[in-house]
């Protein structure tokens, strides 16, 4: 477990140092003031004379090679990590305990071996994953995708009342297709000898 804490939290700073050139200088090296190094090498006098004033030519924005994002900026690249940094972190929690469970199974029939305990079969069985889903359960998820799918086009107002017919019709879908599968096991038990 501390190893997955240590890796949640060195994700943070893997992000921070892949920011953290897009804020290589600071603010102040991009202020509109002369710099120090330029103040030190044109030092001012009382005794020399004031140069002379020529018509300033017209003011061009100073150009800077640095980037500098805005914080606003900062919302789609965090938007986009989180959407795939999260799918990455929950397909890591999924593999990461399932390979725990294993770990521990084969931890618990080593012990059990070297104890000369007899190992019951059941243990080494695969759970049954593979069981047919229940028709009634399509229907039912039919049923509600519709009834959520109706209520979403009826109670927005406006033009986002279209989006309530995705659910509307991906429900329908699910109910066509238990009929179906109805219909044909109707069929099956109709016939005699096959």
């Amino acid at each position: 477990m501390n190893k997955i804490w240590k890796k949640l939290f060195i994700l943070p700073l893997a992000l921070a140092a892949l920011v953290a050139p897009l804020r290589a200088q600071t603010d102040d090296s991009i202020s509109n003031g002369p710099s120090p190094a330029t103040a030190a090498a044109s030092p001012t006098t009382p005794t020399q004379s004031p140069p002379q004033m020529t018509p300033a030519p017209a003011a061009i924005p100073e150009q800077h090679d640095s980037y500098h994002p805005d914080p606003d900026d900062m919302i789609p690249i965090f938007g986009i990590v989180g959407v795939f940094g999260g799918g990455t972190v929950i397909c890591a929690m999924f593999f990461y305990f399932r390979h725990r469970r294993n770990k521990m199974l084969h931890e618990t029939l080593r012990a059990m071996i070297d104890k000369g305990v007899p190992i019951p079969p059941e243990l080494l069985a695969a759970p049954q994953q593979n069981a047919p889903p229940r028709p009634r359960n399509d229907l039912r998820m039919g049923l509600v995708l519709i009834a959520i799918g109706f209520g979403l086009s009826s109670f927005i107002p406006g033009p986002e009342r279209k989006f309530g017919f995705i659910p509307l019709f991906i429900g329908l879908a699910f109910v066509i297709s238990f009929l179906i599968a109805w219909k044909m096991e109707q069929k099956k038990k109709d016939q005699p000898g096959k």
